[in-house]
């Protein structure tokens, strides 16, 4: 079980060498999963979602181990968002975010939280694409940071994290959302914050940017786990 003080995040990359067989791991899911899993054309996406998943539910049990892995059952609010079934009656908030590479989770005893993970792409990044995503204040430290690629990815994922902890995902703008106040947010290797009940964290893991969102008043012990 999860310590109130605490929240429990967990980075896992799809080449790592102590992850179970993708057999045993499909054996796990649920039926609707294993379904979902064929339906991928390609192999390595298939392989992703079943680690996804499987490890999900087993991460559920480490927590709870009178629930057996292929015993948990999930619904989802009217955005998407995964959510434990009422039947389970147990204190346990959690979400789930994934790249081509990496899974992450993150877990808490009893606050909301949303997390969300994106790889550092040699993209570029237009007019168009900062005028969706960032704040007109966020625009102008963007145009004068050295590091616009890690400043664009830590705004993304804070506001994703947000909107996941909130429930309702993309379905908002998420440029009316604003974290221009964060100090050194593009050169920190680590960033916490808080801001109107929520408490955020931000970071760079494996060429990877990580954000979460945790609807808290005062900030809460961050337990890193890696596989």
């Amino acid at each position: 079980m999860i310590n109130p003080n605490y929240a429990h995040i967990w980075y896992i990359a799809f080449n790592s060498q102590k992850l179970l067989n993708i057999n045993e791991l499909f054996q796990i899911l649920n039926e609707n999963e294993k379904i979902k899993s064929k339906s991928f054309i390609k192999q390595r996406d298939q392989q992703n979602y079943i680690i996804s998943h499987a490890y999900l539910r087993l991460l559920l049990t480490r927590y709870h181990p009178d629930i057996s892995q292929k015993s948990w059952k999930f619904s989802k609010n009217s955005y998407g968002k995964p959510f434990l079934s009422k039947e389970h009656n147990v204190a346990i908030h959690f979400n789930i975010s994934h790249t081509d590479s990496a899974v992450s989770y993150i877990f808490t005893r009893s606050s909301i939280c949303g997390i969300d993970i994106e790889e550092d792409r040699d993209i570029i990044l237009d007019r168009q694409i900062i005028n969706l995503v960032l704040s007109d204040k966020e625009k102008s430290i963007y145009q004068t940071s050295r590091n616009k690629n890690t400043l664009f990815y830590r705004f993304w994922t804070l506001k994703e994290a947000y909107l996941k902890a909130y429930g309702t995902g993309l379905s908002q703008e998420v440029q009316q959302f604003d974290y221009s106040f964060v100090k050194n947010i593009d050169s920190e290797l680590f960033v916490t914050f808080n801001q109107e009940g929520y408490y955020y964290g931000t970071s760079l893991i494996d060429k990877t940017y990580l954000s979460y969102s945790i609807k808290s008043l005062s900030p809460l012990k961050i337990n890193f786990n890696f596989l």
